[in-house]
């Protein structure tokens, strides 16, 4: 369960990252509409939401904190670094 609280996290990250502007920009190549921004941003904090409840599910709240904040350094940290590769 913890991989499938990894990918919500990821996918997450990567919507709320395409709700900005200047990332929709630098992957799509054109200007998101507002509505597609709203989505993707409703979204991303849906999957980040879903990645903690996944997370509690696996290892209770104390625990599943910790899980949940690891994986989303990580998740970030890859986004993050998608991004920047893109961007080349």
């Amino acid at each position: 369960m913890p991989w499938l609280a990894f990918a919500a996290s990821v996918a997450g990250f990567a919507a709320l990252a395409m709700a900005m502007s200047r990332h929709h920009k630098q992957v799509w190549r054109r200007e998101p509409s507002r509505r597609r921004q709203w989505l993707l941003h409703l979204a991303g904090w849906a999957l980040l939401l879903a990645s903690l409840g996944l997370c509690k599910a696996h290892a209770g709240w104390s625990g599943g904190m910790v899980w949940w904040v690891g994986l989303l350094t990580l998740a970030a940290l890859l986004v993050t670094f998608a991004l920047a590769w893109r961007a080349r």
